[in-house]
């Protein structure tokens, strides 16, 4: 059994703890490529109260993310109801935050608002992390372009945040990247 091996031969366990991330690593890449093609080609769209349903999904992620990270959302309030994919925007929020949460200092922070502007609803994500660095902004809508060691399981192959950019275009929307000072 495994935890023979292990008890036998202890060098093996880092090996084989390294291979389980590995392929861990790889099964969330084959979901985000079958998900590439399956959000292109089509979209589920029920009508939602958009300020609850953001609301439940940071609630939800306030969970995942531990004690030691500290996330809030500030919504609007009140109900807002638009056409929304729950399922694409819920990947895509979940995407976003899982890329904040890589990359922030312990003890770190994010913040969520939603607000309307005209007719738009602009969602903004801000964090205490380094951000993007200013070199891999112009490629980073670019499917599987990878531009970091293959060893730093921080960066995907970079379908995260095409999957991010194709549930705001099938919401009449877009995705910008900001890194003000601070933030």
């Amino acid at each position: 059994s495994a935890s023979q091996l292990f008890t036998e031969q202890p060098q093996t366990e880092p090996a084989a703890a390294k291979m389980n991330r590995s392929l861990m690593q790889m099964l969330r890449t084959v979901c985000n490529m079958a998900d590439i093609s399956r959000y292109a080609a089509s979209t589920r769209m029920e009508t939602r109260d958009v300020d609850a349903f953001l609301l439940e999904l940071f609630d939800k992620a306030q969970a995942l993310t531990g004690s030691h990270i500290h996330l809030s959302f500030e919504g609007m309030k009140q109900p807002v109801f638009s056409q929304i994919d729950p399922e694409q925007l819920e990947r895509a929020v979940y995407n976003i935050l899982s890329n904040c949460i890589k990359f922030l200092p312990q003890d770190g922070w994010i913040h969520a608002s939603l607000k309307r502007c005209g007719r738009m609803l602009h969602l903004t994500i801000e964090d205490s992390g380094s951000g993007i660095a200013e070199d891999l902004r112009g490629t980073i809508f670019s499917r599987y372009n990878r531009e970091v060691a293959v060893e730093d399981t921080r960066y995907g192959l970079g379908l995260g945040m095409v999957l991010i950019r194709s549930a705001a275009a099938q919401h009449g929307g877009t995705v910008l990247v900001d890194h003000p000072d601070g933030v």
